[in-house]
């Protein structure tokens, strides 16, 4: 049996900066991360809405790791 996994830690770029959190795995969609384009981008987060072609789109730098839980702590592997 196959395991999804919801959630992905993720790093884009917007502009000239990198961002990094959890956010759903559909979110992320070939070498691009979308973002809703609105205020609520939080409830979307906490929803697991399903991007549409109004999100705005990022580039993806990589994906740390994927799991089927949320987690909002960041984590040593040392």
């Amino acid at each position: 049996m196959a395991v999804t996994m919801k959630w992905s830690r993720a790093v884009w770029k917007e502009g000239d900066q990198k961002e990094e959190l959890d956010i759903p795995s559909s979110w992320i969609e070939g070498n691009f991360v979308r973002w809703p384009n609105s205020s609520s981008a939080m409830a979307a987060l906490k929803e697991m809405r399903k991007p549409d072609k109004t999100w705005l789109k990022f580039d993806l730098i990589k994906v740390k790791f994927s799991s089927g839980m949320f987690c909002l702590r960041p984590f040593s592997f040392a």
